[in-house]
């Protein structure tokens, strides 16, 4: 009687292949590292936020002659109530008189809870100052106007240095005393200690 082999693998050579095929995933999986690309793309929202954000209130320095604040500060910018802000888009305007510079203030990607961990409870910085009003660098836009200001956010990638990012120490040398100031008094704070800043130009 003649013996009938069939082609195939044994159990050992299946064990070692799907071994293999573990490894190489969990390679591919540390080499793309999902979870940092997402905290990539959030910061690439944040940025772009920024920027709306500061169209707006350049527009409404051009009709002012200075940058909103107390009353006309912008909501969901410091320092007014930070409650209404609940998704990742704020309903809130910047307004001046009958225009609207901004119809809807956007918000951090991870939304505003009022125990959030996330920096400033979602919402970004806006910090009006007057540099000539030294050393406080306050302005009120009726015996000192806002003439400058920064828009910060927190980034999540720690490794970003890109343009316009700083660390605590840079900010505590390219900015007057009062922003840092009103940094180290965030709550919550930034967690990465990596900061996105624009700033009038």
């Amino acid at each position: 009687m003649l013996n009938k082999f069939r082609g195939g693998f044994t159990l050992v050579e299946l064990l070692v292949v799907i071994a293999m095929l573990g490894i190489l995933s969990a390679v591919l999986v540390m080499a793309i590292n999902p979870l940092a690309q997402i905290q990539r793309g959030r910061d690439t929202q944040r940025k772009s936020n920024l920027a709306s954000i500061q169209s707006a209130l350049e527009l409404y320095r051009h009709d002012f002659g200075n940058y909103p604040y107390n009353s006309t500060t912008p909501p969901g910018l410091y320092p007014v109530s930070m409650s209404n802000c609940t998704s990742d888009t704020f309903q809130g305007t910047i307004n001046g008189g009958t225009v609207t510079y901004l119809q809807s203030i956007p918000c951090d990607p991870l939304g505003f809870s009022a125990t959030s961990s996330t920096f400033n409870k979602g919402q970004y910085l806006y910090i009006p100052y007057n540099s000539s009003n030294s050393p406080t660098y306050i302005c009120n836009n009726s015996s000192t106007p806002c003439l400058s200001y920064v828009l910060v956010a927190c980034l999540e990638n720690a490794s970003d240095t890109g343009e316009n990012t700083y660390n605590a120490s840079q900010i505590s040398t390219d900015f007057p005393s009062y922003v840092s100031q009103t940094l180290s008094g965030t709550s919550p704070s930034c967690s990465s200690k990596v900061y996105y800043i624009v700033q009038n130009p």
